[in-house]
């Protein structure tokens, strides 16, 4: 492999924070980039902290040149859940708008000034502002309160928009039309089922024409709001770190790949893999259940083993740092080479099967590349934001930041060829489609990018 820069941008400050969508600028591709030279600031009130620099928003082209910059209000809070963004053409004019939650008051932490920002993509000017019902939620604790998401989809080919409040509690979402009006609104009570997760899949998950999203284990139709189904619904009702749906490659079915983290539920096992209509297809770790986090597993994925030749299951405790590794379609226990708590999946040479690569969100300096066999091949340095597909380079590609460079650089093998098997992954427009989100919530993740 012959892993070298492939495009780079100049950002003209030092972030501590970087992340990007895809954005489709008509017979091009932009790069949205959202970043701050400030840490990145989580509801959670162990993690909650001081910031002074503010968010700034900008636009590359295809080459790597900038389009248009915007800075941000100091009051706007610089972190995934007080800010999701994406990308999405809802006026179907060829271009995609760029939509975010944005706070329009001088105080950082009121609810009631939320609202939802529409943005040119192609000049950064505000065309629209529309509300976000982020009193929903109300005035409760800090880590609950400020969990918002933004992510939309296709009903028979027309776009639709959700804003969705809340993870952990009662979990609330509105969706609209290209015309902004109103489709459905839903709430999911505390309680009734399990709760959230980290990130949000879209896809059409039983192939009707109609897109649906996962939030947590419940399997929603972005037509209606219906609930089509809910894995482990009357058995299950803690937070699921880990929903990852792909394809079991020998039989060509969709599953749903679910990490869990802790909670009191008796005979609820934390690593599942369902089929497409919610059914355990296999289970496995069943976790003390007595201590706070023990059973938390908070890492996984599915990927293509070279060393094995089949796509293997990871689950990882954080806690008790245990690794997990099983055959994805039938559950069996197996043995890995090396840990990949650290990494993610990454089909760099376009073979088909994954390399891996050190993906810490917010840790400068650290991104190494390893094959399939765990030996380092590429030291990158920077800290990673994403893993994707782009332009015509061949093999995926990776995304990374670099704070005293004030860089962002995308790197792939330029030996590359994409397999049939890589292509039969992007085929059905899901692992694209995911590009526009991953300014939502944890969708950077390969949890989703290494999906079907």
């Amino acid at each position: 492999m012959n892993i070298k820069v492939l495009r780079e941008y100049d950002l003209g400050v030092k972030p501590k924070q970087v992340r990007s969508c895809d954005v489709k600028l008509g017979r091009e591709t932009g790069m949205l980039f959202v970043y701050s030279e400030s840490n990145v600031i989580d509801p959670c009130d162990s993690h909650f902290g001081h910031y002074d620099k503010p968010l700034h928003f900008a636009m590359y082209g295809e080459e790597g040149q900038q389009l248009w910059h915007k800075e941000m209000e100091i009051s706007l809070i610089p972190g995934p859940w007080f800010v999701p963004f994406i990308a999405l053409d809802m006026d179907k004019d060829g271009v995609d708008e760029i939509w975010f939650v944005n706070n329009i008051s001088d105080k950082p932490l009121m609810i009631r000034s939320r609202v939802i920002e529409r943005l040119d993509a192609r000049t950064g000017e505000i065309i629209g502002r529309y509300p976000f019902e982020a009193e929903n939620i109300g005035y409760i604790m800090l880590c609950e309160a400020y969990r918002y998401m933004l992510f939309g989809g296709y009903v028979d080919g027309e776009p639709v928009l959700v804003a969705q409040q809340g993870t952990y509690k009662e979990m609330y979402f509105q969706c609209y039309n290209a015309d902004m009006s109103s489709r459905w609104t839903k709430v999911i009570e505390d309680g009734d089922g399990p709760r959230g997760a980290h990130s949000v899949p879209v896809l059409d998950l039983n192939n009707d024409g109609t897109d649906e999203f996962l939030f947590g284990e419940h399997v929603i139709s972005l037509d209606t709001g219906e609930e089509l189904f809910c894995m482990d619904g009357d058995k299950w009702f803690g937070h699921s770190d880990v929903v990852q749906p792909f394809t079991d490659l020998k039989s060509g079915k969709r599953c749903v790949y679910t990490c869990r983290e802790n909670g009191n539920y008796e005979n609820c096992p934390r690593i599942v893999m369902f089929d497409s209509e919610g059914k355990r297809v296999w289970e496995n770790v069943y976790a003390d259940h007595t201590k706070f986090n023990h059973g938390h597993i908070h890492l996984g994925y599915t990927f293509n083993s070279k060393a094995h030749n089949r796509q293997i299951s990871f689950g990882t405790d954080t806690t008790l740092d245990i690794e997990y590794y099983f055959d994805a379609a039938t559950g069996e226990k197996l043995d890995f080479p090396f840990a990949l708590k650290e990494l993610r999946p990454i089909d760099i040479d376009g073979d088909g099967y994954h390399e891996f690569i050190n993906a810490k969100w917010t840790d400068n300096g650290i991104c190494k590349v390893y094959d399939s066999e765990g030996n380092l091949i590429k030291y990158a340095g920077g800290a990673i934001i994403r893993i994707g597909k782009w332009y015509d380079f061949k093999g995926e590609q990776f995304m990374t930041y670099y704070r005293d460079e004030q860089k962002v650089r995308i790197w792939g093998d330029v030996d590359a060829e994409d397999s049939e098997a890589l292509l039969a992954r992007y085929k059905s427009g899901f692992k694209y489609f995911m590009q526009k989100m991953t300014g939502n919530g944890y969708n950077w993740l390969p949890t989703i990018d290494c999906a079907d």
